[in-house]
């Protein structure tokens, strides 16, 4: 079975394009991990959902990112991590545990904002949409089980 994963940044802190550019999706993306790996601190507002082959939702969510050099909070509905640059704590509700891992894991870097911004090319198609002055990236992977 393949998923196609969909994935939506809106960054509201930082106008990335005019409204009137023509957008590329890694010009986006590009410009957005230049942003992030800048001084100044980040927030994100995102969306993802995972699609099975027929285009049935999988499973979906959303949330806040914060970024502040290389420190992070990823908020999302039954999750919470935060990262010092040193440890990450995550949060599950769901069972009302914490998991405290090296941020330089592996298990660490799957939800680390910039390692995932900095590998978006790998294994993913990347397209982008523009209306109304909102500009919506997808990130495309497709696994096979």
């Amino acid at each position: 079975m393949r998923y196609i994963l969909f994935l939506l940044l809106a960054m509201f802190q930082l106008p990335l394009f005019s409204q009137n550019a023509a957008v590329d999706a890694s010009a986006v993306l590009d410009k957005a991990l230049a942003s992030l790996k800048s001084d100044l601190p980040v927030r994100m507002d995102y969306d993802y959902e995972v699609l099975d082959d027929d285009g049935e939702l999988l499973q979906s969510d959303k949330g806040i990112i914060y970024i502040d050099n290389n420190r992070y909070a990823l908020l999302m509905q039954d999750m919470k991590v935060w990262c010092d640059g040193t440890t990450q704590w995550s949060y599950m509700r769901e069972v009302d545990e914490i998991y405290l891992t090296d941020a330089n894991s592996d298990e660490a870097q799957n939800l680390s904002p910039l390692y995932i911004m900095e590998h978006y090319r790998d294994g993913r198609s990347v397209s982008v949409t523009s209306k109304g002055g909102v500009v919506t990236v997808t990130l495309q992977a497709l696994c096979e089980d």
